[in-house]
């Protein structure tokens, strides 16, 4: 199969999804638009009173700032800003780098990868002459552009939104620090999308794989805080400053973009429709997966058994996750063996 001709199929397959992605992420601009001007007028309806300016906010201001007016003051608390003034250093700003940007990425790559898988496509797909790297590869470039040009299109939304919404004397752009950031965001969209792909390719069934991103999604920012809280007290290192360079950002991105990206080339050729419709598609994996969460489940959990008792807490979780996660993954197997062995049982000829 040609490449116009692979293109042609896929296209038809997902132009659906293609379509709807890039609706969502123009629709997304307009709402981080219009909630960031509707903020502001929310804000110009409760503002700080002269009398309590004065009795609760002068006496907890610093030094330089006591010689602030009333009027400077309802000014600064108005006004809108986007970036990091800090030379050197960026911000994830929640406006521009917005985190369903994010997650748009990740729930396109892993719908890119498993929808075929799941509904059976894959087998047309791998039958038709294409190398199945050629057919990721494909899926990829008609995937990504409507992921980075909808986001970029979304963003310039939202700021023409936020200007023509917002009086200028009360807006504050730090451009230097959003232009900065934004090929870091642009970086983390694609290991997004790559991690995406990755589970839509070793995850076969639905339900446990909106579980498993449910779970590894509202587990991995707390554990991060943690871990790099953790080092902070252990090493006298101000990690919040070196999160916030440039150069930190731009390496831990690229790495795992790299590292998810690989492993989806490494993964794709080797999913196996034998084992469609089970939890992994790639049984190599089973020992692999079953190891990780038996580590990570206890870690991120901690003491939430037994408050205070860690190693307890995290001994009886880490025996249920590994005892639980061995019946699920190897189940399948011991069902296939008791099955032959009836089938076979049974085909046996009676004396």
């Amino acid at each position: 199969m040609t490449n116009h001709s692979l293109r042609t199929l896929l296209l038809h397959r997902h132009r659906v999804w293609l379509i709807l992605a890039a609706f969502l992420l123009l629709f997304f601009g307009v709402v981080q638009g219009t909630s960031n001007v509707n903020m502001f007028h929310e804000w110009g309806k409760y503002q700080t009173s002269e009398k309590d300016f004065n009795k609760y906010d002068v006496p907890a201001m610093k030094k330089a700032h006591k010689s602030m007016t009333y009027a400077q003051f309802i000014k600064d608390q108005r006004t809108l800003k986007y970036g990091n003034p800090l030379r050197g250093h960026v911000t994830q700003d929640g406006t521009f780098f917005s985190m369903i940007y994010f997650l748009t990425a990740i729930v396109l790559g892993c719908l890119m990868t498993f929808w075929d898988q799941f509904s059976g496509f894959n087998r047309l797909l791998f039958s038709s002459g294409a190398r199945r790297r050629q057919i990721l590869a494909m899926k990829v470039r008609l995937y990504l552009p409507v992921l980075l040009i909808g986001y970029l299109l979304g963003a310039v939304i939202s700021y023409a939104i936020i200007r023509s919404g917002v009086p200028h004397d009360y807006l504050i752009f730090y451009w230097r620090s959003l232009f900065l950031y934004l090929p870091i965001f642009i970086i983390q969209l694609i290991a997004a999308f790559a991690a995406g792909s990755l589970f839509g390719i070793v995850i076969g069934q639905p339900l446990p794989l909106v579980i498993t991103l449910g779970f590894l999604g509202i587990s991995a920012g707390g554990f991060s805080i943690h871990v790099m809280y953790w080092l902070g007290m252990n090493t006298r290192v101000n990690y919040d400053r070196i999160t916030s360079t440039p150069w930190f950002n731009y390496a831990f991105w690229l790495f795992f973009a790299i590292l998810f990206i690989g492993l989806c080339v490494a993964f794709y050729p080797r999913i196996s429709l034998e084992n469609s419709h089970q939890y992994l598609l790639i049984p190599q994996l089973r020992p692999w997966v079953l190891a990780a969460f038996t580590i990570y489940v206890p870690a991120v959990t901690e003491d939430w058994l037994f408050a205070g008792q860690h190693a307890i807490s995290m001994a009886i979780t880490g025996i249920a996750v590994f005892s639980f996660l061995y019946w699920y993954l190897y189940r399948p197997q011991w069902l296939g063996r008791k099955s032959t062995q009836s089938a076979n049982h049974s085909q046996t000829p009676a004396p």
